[in-house]
């Protein structure tokens, strides 16, 4: 039915203003309502692939706008060229970035309606496909996004084709226009996995010292140090005194998970035990020429040496000593001596107390001989006669009065049938004695008979 008929028709023309009134803005809405419908049905032609929703709605729309100017408006409603094209999107990567490709149905490459018993048409120009707030114009049915695009995000897009005007410069963008949205895939590279490195100034050190562990990384964000729980991504700290090996480790983690790492610094035997030096025999028996010292054990001891004077010097027989006793024969009479016995292994040294002993005076010594030992009665003897660390000597028996320390002398012997030598010396050790015994044999003379007369 042409509407346009019925506008011309006399009931209509008898018609009240106000009815005429009705009609026109009964036509207005009606339209209005044409107008959405064809984007709308377009739209839904584009999902559900159904095709000219455009044939039916265009004409539609031209012919409310020639009813509108039946009413005597000057009204020019431009229907929605429907290229009738829908979309579609994938992701993917480009080495490290994310991209995203937007396909899409090709649009028809012109469009036509009637409008003011005036035929409008519109050539196909462009695509204009929006993703994110970004546009990228083309002629293709598809495209490709490599930047402006962040690692797992969503975007939405859509795809408007533009057509121009055959006789003037105007264009018109498509309302209903394929759309949809996307998340990019997470194309970063793995973060790195951290690393770790930690040492010790010394890995061996003496019993009850210290060193010093320092540790570093990269590719963390947090390192702790076990014992005793440093932190820090990197960092030197001193162990202080140690008594007993250790094993020090670090564990850093990052974007790119964990790492440990370990050193451990040893610790040398502890040193000998403390012990203590004494004479032998309890209060010992020191003589002027021999100190014997004992000592008790000294725990953890590989050997012993035995120190004398000051400075000390070693006068062990042989190493490793490991008898707990000495007697030194090295020494002089009268003089003071200090000891001290020192116990050793790989973690040190331990002294033991000091032990001060002064040898005494050595006694004296004589020796007295004769020669010959055996005499006749009135014959003579040699005494002789040496000794030893004294200062005076004094002669009795057979003889007497004071005498050298050292000499000889004759002497005759009387009477039979022996006679004994005594030599008493003295000297700051004492005194000594020295005796000899001469044999005297007797001389008989025969029986004189007296002739002489007295």
């Amino acid at each position: 039915m042409d509407f346009s008929q019925f506008l011309k028709n006399p009931a209509f023309a008898k018609a009240s203003t106000g009815k005429k009134k009705f009609y026109i803005i009964l036509s207005i809405v009606l339209i209005s309502g044409l107008f959405f419908l064809s984007s709308a049905f377009s739209v839904l032609a584009c999902e559900k692939n159904q095709d000219n929703f455009s044939s039916y709605f265009n004409p539609l729309i031209s012919f409310a706008e020639k009813t509108v100017k039946g009413f005597g408006f000057n009204v020019s409603l431009a229907a929605t060229p429907d290229p009738d094209f829908c979309g579609s999107d994938s992701v993917g990567c480009s080495g490290f970035s994310p991209t995203a490709t937007v396909n899409w149905t090709a649009a028809p490459g012109r469009v036509s309606y009637e409008s003011g018993n005036r035929e409008h048409s519109y050539n196909f120009s462009y695509y204009r496909l929006t993703v994110g707030g970004n546009t990228h114009q083309t002629t293709n049915t598809s495209h490709s996004v490599s930047s402006g695009l962040n690692n797992n995000t969503s975007y939405n897009w859509s795809v408007e084709a533009y057509y121009q005007a055959s006789r003037s410069s105007a264009s018109l963008g498509v309302t209903n226009r394929p759309h949809g949205s996307f998340t990019t895939l997470n194309c970063a590279p793995p973060p790195s996995p951290p690393t770790a490195s930690i040492s010790a100034d010394s890995t061996s050190i003496p019993y009850n010292t210290a060193t010093t562990i320092r540790w570093s990384s990269t590719n963390a964000t947090s390192c702790t140090v076990s014992p005793p729980g440093w932190t820090g991504t990197s960092g030197a700290r001193g162990t202080g005194n140690l008594t007993s090996s250790q094993t020090y480790t670090v564990n850093c983690t990052g974007p790119g998970g964990s790492v440990t790492e370990s050193v451990t610094v040893n610790v040398g035997a502890p040193p000998p035990g403390n012990f203590s030096l004494s004479l032998s025999g309890g209060g010992g028996s020191v003589t002027c020429n021999s100190v014997p010292l004992t000592w008790t054990s000294s725990s953890g001891a590989d050997g012993y040496r035995i120190l004398r004077g000051a400075p000390r010097v070693d006068i062990s027989p042989y190493q490793p000593y490991t008898a707990l006793n000495f007697i030194d024969t090295s020494v002089s009479q009268n003089t003071t001596y200090p000891y001290q016995i020192e116990a050793y292994n790989a973690g040190g040294t331990n002294r033991s107390n000091t032990l001060n002993v002064s040898t005494p005076y050595c006694p004296p010594t004589v020796d007295l001989s004769a020669a010959p030992m055996s005499i006749y009665q009135g014959q003579s003897t040699t005494l002789s006669w040496t000794t030893t660390r004294t200062t005076s000597c004094t002669a009795s028996g057979g003889w007497s009065g004071s005498k050298a320390i050292n000499g000889n002398e004759v002497v005759i012997p009387s009477p039979p049938p022996s006679v004994i030598y005594n030599l008493q010396c003295s000297g700051p050790g004492g005194s000594a004695l020295g005796s000899t015994i001469i044999d005297i044999t007797s001389l008989f003379l025969p029986d004189w008979r007296e002739i002489i007369p007295r």
